[in-house]
């Protein structure tokens, strides 16, 4: 009998369209990706490189992200935009220099990078250096367990899906499942992460030459 028609929009021609209404049309997305627009559909998606705005799933897709739409890292000093966009950088670009030596030994201890010898160092290997050299302590740590813990899941750390449920609640959202109030500790944790923020968006910067 064959293979039935595939459904969708199509052209003129018959072909099924590549526009991309068509693509969403035959790929719709997840359950919980609509859930979290539903919750976040207040937030205006922050503005490229380029100056173009993104799509609010680009904001919103991670943990960072969300404390970000919240207004969570605002008035520190540094745009909060920019603390986002460092620690996404620092949680991405840690597996790959670290990626043959990371899962041997214990967690948020500095690591050989004998790997990058052969590899070739790139500019942004060199920024990720200085922002892991910058890093210490308990603030380190806490900001490991928001982008590098849970860099390849939806799942958010703890300390931080309690201040998501608590900005949330703030605007009358609730997310499906249990909502975590947000104790001392977690607020505690937070200063902690926007310190280690600040650091690594100063520690990244190249430094300036002598005249």
């Amino acid at each position: 009998m064959g293979r039935g028609k595939s459904k969708g929009q199509r052209t003129k021609s018959g072909r099924l369209s590549r526009s991309k209404d068509a693509l969403i049309e035959r790929n719709p997305p997840a359950s919980y990706i609509l859930e979290r627009r539903e919750l976040f559909a207040w937030h205006r998606p922050t503005k490229g490189p380029d100056g173009r705005v993104g799509e609010i799933d680009q904001d919103i897709c991670d943990g960072i992200g969300q404390l970000h739409a919240l207004g969570m890292f605002d008035g520190h000093g540094i745009d909060g935009k920019d603390l986002r966009d460092a620690g996404r950088f620092f949680g991405e670009h840690y597996w790959t220099r670290y990626r043959e030596t990371a899962p041997k030994t214990a967690k948020y201890e500095r690591r050989d990078r004998s790997v990058s010898q052969y590899l070739g160092e790139t500019a942004a290997d060199r920024r990720f250096d200085r922002m892991d050299l910058a890093l210490t302590g308990y603030d380190r740590s806490v900001l490991m367990s928001l982008v590098v813990d849970k860099a390849w899941g939806d799942e958010i750390v703890p300390w931080a899906q309690s201040l998501i449920d608590h900005g949330l609640a703030e605007r009358k959202k609730f997310r499906r499942g249990v909502v975590r109030f947000a104790t001392a500790d977690d607020w505690a944790r937070l200063l902690a992460c926007v310190r280690a923020l600040c650091v690594i968006c100063d520690g990244g910067m190249e430094m300036r030459r002598a005249a």
